[in-house]
């Protein structure tokens, strides 16, 4: 299925608001959306391609809460060293 394709625009929408912002928007393209709307289309559409695997039983998508949670630990313990040592502004977000 699309999963990878789906994971590229993430990455696309992804790359260009950590360049220009999560509110920035294309200047050649009138009412473009923000790279916050973008992502959270693009990141649905992985959830509906995801959605159908689980649905044709190819692939199950388990959430598993520990590993979920050991992440987001990691994800914070390296933000933080990241904020520390000058290479990440207090106030972005992760």
């Amino acid at each position: 299925m699309k999963v990878a394709e789906e994971c590229a625009e993430i990455t696309k929408v992804a790359s260009k608001t950590s360049q220009f912002g999560w509110d920035s928007t294309n200047p050649f393209i009138k009412d473009d959306k923000t790279n916050r709307e973008k992502l959270q289309m693009e990141v649905n559409d992985l959830l509906a391609i995801l959605d159908l695997l689980n649905e044709s039983g190819e692939f199950y998508l388990y959430q598993d809460p520990e590993y979920i949670k050991e992440r987001k630990d990691k994800c914070r313990k390296y933000y933080n060293k990241s904020v520390d040592s000058g290479y990440v502004s207090l106030g972005e977000e992760l």
